[in-house]
């Protein structure tokens, strides 16, 4: 069974000009789209920022019905993720300074050169990522670390 191609005519004609049945699961609540999925990958990949990761996939699986408020809605939550101030760190991109402690915690995050006893007097604890930053076009200010 050939599926219908987008844009399919009345009683089933395709686009092909061939009569196709109606797939057994066309009842679908949900559909997947790759096409987003890709879009999603590669603004990821020009801002990496991983707390915007959910929020990408969820652009990928879609409702079958009312899609556009959903669209809306997710398309506005992805944009609030990458520009939040606040992101997940990841081990071994940045190191951590000051007095460590266990557990999930928000450091500060540091760009450039950093005058350690400076941001040890005033955070306690933070994160150095260095001179050039991280890949992304807005640094986030905070890291939710857990290392």
């Amino acid at each position: 069974m050939i599926p219908k191609l987008v844009g399919a005519g009345p009683a089933g004609e395709c686009l092909c000009g061939m009569l196709h049945e109606e797939p057994p699961n066309s009842n679908r609540t949900w559909s997947f789209r790759f096409d987003h999925l890709i879009a999603g990958a590669i603004f990821l990949l020009v801002s990496f920022r991983l707390i915007a990761l959910p929020f990408i996939l969820l652009c990928a699986i879609q409702p079958s019905k009312d899609r556009r408020s959903y669209n809306i809605v997710v398309l506005f939550a992805l944009a609030l993720a990458f520009a939040s101030p606040i992101d997940v760190g990841v081990p071994g991109v940045a190191r951590v300074f000051g007095d460590h402690r266990s557990g999930v915690r928000v450091l500060h995050v540091d760009v450039g050169m950093p005058a350690h006893h400076v941001l040890k007097a005033k955070y306690g604890e933070y994160v150095s990522v260095g001179c050039a930053g991280l890949p992304c076009a807005y640094q986030p200010r905070w890291w939710v670390v857990w290392w």
